[in-house]
This record gives structure tokens, sequence and C-alpha cells, in this order.
């Protein structure tokens, strides 16, 4: 059975609730770290979208989204005291009008262009566990809410005219998660953070790798440099979402 959620009042208590009972574990003990920051994912999208019969092939490079962003902000928190861990994150991402084109000729000179815009909106959040005798290793568990409203557009144009479609849909959903994450020392003030987790619940299927570079500039301040890859297959009533995105991933993080 597929977790749709069917209001945003519903998604807003829904994910509030879960994140609070992840976190409670930090209201209960005094030997936790915390870090909170900003992140930044500069990414490119290969697949497919589609909404009540209007579908967009997507293809862009990192240079493309850039150009035709509109607006993108994200938040982290982090906690650790050792044993346990939490995290959550909220990235919105708006990816303008002209980010995705399709344009090909065919035996009748029939053109086709698509374009497509996307508006998203990633939580991630969760629990982890340092394993006994491999602190460096964690196993995770959590839920990943995605909110993704589409407009799509195709238009179809000849010497004997043309017609054109447009439309517009949102679809929010929640997925469940497992995966693990490796923090691994490399030298004084200098660490690599490896996570992959894999899922699903909402969507058909989720899954993210990451490989990051962690420097601490100073005690409380770190930076963190390095690449991610998100996929999400999710389809629903005429509602398509096979979306890959992949890219650099950013982040300054302050230690409370």
């Amino acid at each position: 059975m597929k977790l749709k959620i069917q209001s945003r009042p519903a998604l807003v208590a829904g994910v509030t609730g879960i994140l609070f009972a992840l976190m409670a574990p930090t209201l209960l003990a005094s030997d936790w770290e915390h870090q909170v920051g900003f992140s930044g994912f500069v990414f490119g999208m290969e697949g497919d979208a589609g909404a009540k019969g209007v579908s967009a092939e997507v293809d862009l490079s990192k240079e493309d989204v850039l150009e035709d962003l509109q607006g993108a902000f994200t938040a982290l928190v982090i906690g650790d005291n050792g044993r346990w861990g939490y995290w959550a994150s909220f990235e919105y991402v708006d990816v303008g009008d002209d980010a995705a084109k399709v344009l090909f000729p065919d035996v009748t000179n029939v053109f086709v262009e698509g374009k497509a815009n996307f508006k998203t909106v990633i939580v991630d959040s969760g629990l982890s566990y340092h394993i006994p005798g491999v602190d460096w290793l964690e196993a995770l568990v959590g839920v990943r809410y995605w909110g993704l409203e589409q407009d799509l557009k195709s238009s179809r144009s000849s010497d004997l005219g043309g017609e054109s479609r447009s439309v517009s849909n949102d679809e929010q959903w929640l997925d469940g998660f497992a995966g693990v994450k490796a923090e691994i020392p490399i030298a004084n003030r200098w660490g690599a953070t490896i996570r992959l987790d894999a899922g699903g619940g909402g969507s058909d299927s989720s899954y993210q790798a990451l490989g990051l570079v962690n420097f601490a500039v100073t005690e409380r301040w770190t930076t963190v440099f390095g690449y991610r890859y998100l996929k999400v297959d999710y389809e629903d009533g005429g509602f398509l979402f096979d979306m890959t995105m992949k890219g650099f991933e950013l982040a300054v993080l302050y230690r409370l």
C-alpha cells in the first residue's frame, strides 16, 4: 500500500510528529552534541515526468538547473551522543519553466516540444545507531517526505498547424528507508562520510548515496563537500515522477 498523503494539514501534523518522536531522545539526555547548518545540492536531473496524459523526458545538466533556478532553501540539524544519533533536513528547490525541453522531428516534419517546471520539497529525518565494536559504522532508519508540484506543457507543430496542452498537478508522499553510514577519520581536522540508504512506501522505490569530505575549520565550524545521488520512482493515478538527481553536495555546520 502506498503511503500517499491526501492533505497538507495531515502532512504537516504527520511529519512534525515524526520529527518530534525521532528527536525525543535529545530532550531526555544531556550528553548530546548538536550541529545546525545550511546545505546546497548542485544537481542535474534525468528521467521521466508526467501528469494527466502530458509527459516530458527530462535531461538537465547541473548548469541547466542553475541557469533556470527560481528559488532554493535548505536547512539541517544533526545530533550525536556517541551511541545514538539523529538528523533532520529540509530542502526546497524551484526549477524554472524553461528547465526541460524536448524537440525532435519525425518523417512527417512534425516538431514536438515539451517544457516542465518542478517545485520540490524534501524532508529527510531519522535515527542512527553506532555499531558496537565498529563505532565508525552506523545503522540508519528514517523517513523521507516528498512534496512535488509539476507544471507540464507539450506542443506539436507542423506545416499543417499545431496544438498544445498544459497541466499542473501536485503530489506528496512519504517513504521509509534503512541504510548505513560510515564516518572515517582521514587526518587532523579531516574526515570522510559515506551514506547509503534505500526504501519506499509512497513511491515504488527510493534510494540515495553520498560521499562527503569534512573539514573542521574551527572547533565549532565545519565545511562539507562531496557528491550525492538521489533516485525516486513514483507513479500514481497518471502522475509520474521517475527521476534521478545527482551532483555536488555542499554544507556549512555550526556546533552548538
